[in-house]
């Protein structure tokens, strides 16, 4: 842990600066939700998710669906926005009732159907891939904070040695953190 005024700090911080912008740059570009901040000289991704087999996600980004109602001061716009989205997220998440329960229907969509074929499981791979691949490169550009890129992420299990890099996510993860 490092300190704003220390002196691993001024040495290191814009390093670590251009780190993070590089690993989540190249981590949206592949379409892998994630949002991070610096907190105490570590990188710390605050969210991080992948695909789950819908167009919402595609289309919109990753964000969880509340609607755009307050972006559009013309009602007619408001509605037909409105519309356009909860069409989409219908569409991915409860198109077909498929069984009966207690508290109303079981729905599935899209990214169900998309789940239930493995199309799903082929992009996780791909995403995890390079997930590890955007961190195998900036702890290569960057060798001076390798343990501060890593020890403080979700998704640490999968910095794995490889062809891009000699990183293990989860051996500097425990040398940081100790399980219960």
């Amino acid at each position: 842990m490092h300190e704003w005024e220390d002196e691993w700090f001024k040495k290191h911080g814009n390093e670590l600066y251009s780190a993070i912008n590089e690993i989540e740059h190249f981590q949206r570009k592949h379409f892998i939700g994630v949002y991070g901040k610096e907190k105490w000289g570590c990188y710390r991704n605050e969210y991080l998710a992948f695909w789950n087999g819908g167009l919402y996600q595609l289309i919109f980004g990753y964000k969880v669906y509340i609607g755009p109602s307050g972006y559009y001061k013309s009602k007619f716009i408001r509605y037909i926005v409105t519309f356009i989205h909860n069409t989409i997220y219908w569409f991915d998440q409860c198109m077909i009732p498929y069984k009966r329960t207690k508290y109303g229907w079981l729905k599935v969509g899209l990214s169900d159907f998309n789940r239930w074929i493995g199309l799903v499981k082929l992009v996780h791979k791909r995403q995890f891939k390079m997930f590890n691949k955007s961190f195998q490169l900036a702890c290569k550009k960057y060798p001076d904070i390798i343990d501060e890129l890593i020890c403080d992420i979700d998704g640490y299990e999968l910095v794995k040695p490889c062809k891009w890099g000699n990183v293990d996510g989860v051996a500097i993860h425990n040398k940081y953190w100790k399980t219960l």
